[in-house]
């Protein structure tokens, strides 16, 4: 029902609200609403026992917060009538452990289920190095600890949780309307795991962005410094051209052409083979550094040369187009 005084949503065996603490009116209820039995109808007035149940299963709603408090309000019911937990499956606990244990407010046990497979890792690793047969079996018990033991256990856990939360709320005050807002503001579900997805979702996508982008981002800066490194190797080729139609010969070295022989930025190095003419370019820094391009000299008929850019121990796809011919 909803409260009164300011709107929240309790259920029906409440008697006090979890949003103000204020008491529940009695007018509100309805015959199964006061069933002291986990939804049954109310059969009979209620005994001391009874109303000890009633109270500890409004405690535990209030521990368990609104969602699936049915399926887990059943649960405990029938640990209370046994006195002990016992194991049975959970689903969430096995496909998100470390994140239904967030969602749920199990601060401790999520960060043992975070930090602990990574000390297991470490000295199961020194295990399989002293007798791989008793490692690899040791990795068998590990699986099971991590995958299989956690959903048959969760039901039993989140109970003692609950109960905890329960005790130190009557432990703090005797108070019923205390109890029930101590409770309430120490259970319930937590948006933690949800933010925390969110927040590594971002983080990795950021991650996978840049690892697209970085290697894009590197490849055009240097196909940009090789076609820098290009136009000033045609220059070149020019001179070196314009030398052989003049003199009928190739230069003994760029000297003989070039008045500054320094390469430019992006170049370490230009080198001329006097015997066929042919212009090496080494580039310089990046991932292209110290990768080299050519460009081959033909001449016609007539001594008029041309010439041809070849790639030599880097990618064409770093070259201008006409590199990669």
């Amino acid at each position: 029902m909803n409260c009164t005084d300011c709107g929240t949503l309790n259920p029906g065996y409440a008697n006090f609200c979890a949003g103000c603490g204020k008491p529940v009116p009695a007018t509100t209820r309805g015959p199964q609403e006061r069933s002291l039995d986990f939804g049954k109808a109310a059969e009979a007035p209620a005994a001391p026992s009874a109303q000890a149940r009633d109270n500890d299963a409004e405690l535990y709603g209030l521990a368990i917060g609104h969602k699936n408090r049915d399926y887990y309000l059943r649960r405990f019911e029938a640990f209370d009538r046994a006195g002990t937990t016992s194991v049975g499956w959970h689903w969430p606990a096995f496909f998100c452990t470390f994140w239904w244990l967030l969602y749920r407010k199990m601060w401790g046990k999520a960060a043992l289920y975070f930090f602990l497979p990574y000390l297991l890792a470490i000295a199961l690793g020194g295990l399989a190095a002293v007798s791989p047969t008793a490692g690899g079996l040791g990795y068998v018990v590990y699986l099971l600890g991590i995958f299989i033991v956690p959903p048959l256990i969760s039901n039993g856990g989140y109970y003692r949780h609950c109960q905890r939360l329960v005790a130190k709320a009557r432990a703090t005050s005797s108070n019923p309307q205390a109890q029930v807002v101590l409770v309430a503001s120490k259970g319930g579900t937590s948006n933690i795991a949800l933010i925390l997805a969110v927040v590594m979702g971002v983080v990795a996508g950021i991650g996978i962005l840049a690892a697209i982008a970085l290697p894009a981002y590197q490849d055009y800066t240097t196909r940009a410094k090789a076609t820098s490194a290009l136009m000033y190797g045609k220059t070149v080729a020019a001179e070196v051209g314009s030398f052989y139609e003049a003199q009928g010969r190739l230069p003994g070295s760029l000297a003989e052409v070039l008045s500054d022989t320094r390469p430019p930025y992006g170049l370490k190095d230009v080198q001329l083979n006097t015997s066929n003419g042919v212009l090496q370019f080494v580039l310089a820094s990046g991932p292209a550094n110290g990768r080299t391009f050519q460009l081959i000299p033909s001449a016609d008929a007539a001594g008029r040369v041309t010439w041809v850019c070849k790639p030599v121990d880097m990618r064409p796809s770093l070259l201008p187009s006409e590199c990669r011919r």
